[in-house]
């Protein structure tokens, strides 16, 4: 019965049967090798029990950190997303602002807005195009003085002369 047990981890009924042994026989030899059989069998037990349980142990902590990784990651993710719908936000606001006053006139204004969108991004074609704008309506408006200069330079000349004219006539 004894060896029963033990093939079944049932060592506490193995030592009661060897127990039963030695109450008939106290100096059977083989009763006394079997009781370290069942010693030696149910530590190794023990030992394999308690192995498993720190390989579980071991594996449940992985499973947590790569949870823990993945919770963090996906965060992450949603953070990202989050400050980018919020410079997204802030170029559009900007762009309008832009527009706005381009529309009034105000391009000075216009070209501090489109330097905020090139500090949150840097490539922005929409705002490049409006500096292309409005550099070239200020270098039309730049020609247009230095002509319009010029033709007040020769309408003063022209008046000079006139009224020197008459005056000599």
């Amino acid at each position: 019965h004894g060896k029963e047990f033990v093939a079944q981890a049932q060592f506490e009924e193995a030592l009661k049967e060897v127990t039963k042994v030695f109450r008939l026989d106290p100096a059977n030899v083989e009763a006394r090798e079997f009781e370290q059989t069942v010693y030696a069998a149910r530590d190794e037990f023990i030992r394999r029990e308690e192995e498993a349980r720190a390989l579980q142990e071991e594996q449940r902590r992985k499973v947590e950190e790569l949870q823990r990784k993945l919770a963090e990651q996906a965060r992450q993710e949603q953070e990202l997303q989050q400050q980018k719908a919020i410079r997204e936000a802030k170029i559009a606001g900007c762009l309008q602002k832009t527009r706005d006053y381009i529309r009034d006139g105000m391009y000075d204004k216009a070209l501090n807005e489109i330097e905020t969108v090139y500090a949150m991004d840097p490539g922005n074609v929409e705002a490049q195009e409006y500096e292309q704008s409005i550099l070239t309506i200020q270098r039309k408006a730049e020609e247009a003085r230095r002509v319009s200069e010029q033709r007040s330079q020769q309408s003063d000349a022209w008046k000079k002369e006139e009224e020197e004219r008459r005056q000599t006539a």
